[in-house]
């Protein structure tokens, strides 16, 4: 993603074009910040997208992916507390602060500098609601805590998905962490790698009994997976469908017809 200068003077005179404002590396590779337009994007050295902000907006969800990944919120009429596995940007956990105050937030990040350029660079905020750990996913969740009513998995490199979201004990662990209704959100893109993929779907119908829905994410590879710790919800019921019309009128995230998508993309969802 490096560019060279002759594009970095380009974008220096025309704001629409993508420009590096920060980067940076350590042990496991480069760190990039680019500004293109209103947007702010964090890579990892890849043409992927590891979190992008709107730079007037940092709190709302410029990517599509984001939108389905806080569907659980339809589900958790108050969230009060919650466990994100991978920092990013921390465009969830921005979002979250704003559409549940109430809720105590732990988020993991593996990546020392990753913390710094989230706070740095995108506006993460210093908030007694949110905790913020450097260590291995694996490691919270295996070592337990308080339950959580909803646990987001969006755990990434430079080459797509992580290894660790396929072995059925971490899976397994996570939904050890869930209170009894609790919703686990897990952002399923392996690249190339089929195998990472569909291993990580058995160990996710395994240990959730199969009560697992997806959703594709718009014009993307990736699909979001939310798995229930109890049974699945009723298709179509009405308190959900106000709370997606409500946060979809609050904060812009369009997920009543998101439900509809998961609807069509669940035949066995009743």
């Amino acid at each position: 993603m490096t560019r060279p200068a002759a594009a970095s003077d380009a974008a220096a005179a025309n704001p629409r074009l993508p420009r590096q404002v920060h980067a940076d590396r350590d042990a496991e590779g480069p760190l990039e910040v680019v500004d293109e337009g209103g947007l702010r994007t964090l890579y990892f050295g890849t043409p992927a997208r590891q979190s992008t902000m709107f730079r007037h907006r940092p709190w709302a969800l410029a990517l599509a992916y984001t939108h389905c990944m806080v569907l659980p919120l339809v589900w958790v009429p108050r969230l009060h507390r919650a466990l994100l596995l991978g920092l990013g940007g921390g465009s969830l956990a921005k979002f979250l602060l704003r559409a549940a105050p109430a809720a105590r937030l732990e988020a993991v990040e593996r990546r020392a500098r990753v913390i710094d350029v989230a706070r740095q660079w995108f506006a993460l905020p210093d908030d007694p609601r949110l905790q913020v750990r450097l260590a291995l996913a694996e490691d919270v969740v295996q070592a337990g805590g308080a339950p959580v009513e909803v646990l987001w998995v969006d755990l990434h490199d430079a080459d797509g998905m992580a290894a660790v979201v396929s072995r059925p004990q971490f899976v397994a662990a996570c939904r050890a962490r869930l209170a009894p209704s609790g919703v686990l959100a897990i952002n399923l893109w392996a690249g190339t790698r089929a195998d990472l993929l569909a291993r990580t779907e058995d160990s996710l119908s395994a240990a959730f009994a199969g009560h697992v829905l997806h959703i594709p994410v718009a014009g993307k590879a990736n699909t979001v997976a939310l798995a229930f710790n109890g049974p699945l919800p009723a298709r179509g019921e009405a308190a959900a469908t106000r709370r997606a019309q409500t946060l979809h009128a609050d904060l812009g995230v369009p997920l009543p017809p998101l439900l509809d998508v998961l609807a069509r993309h669940n035949p066995h969802w009743h």
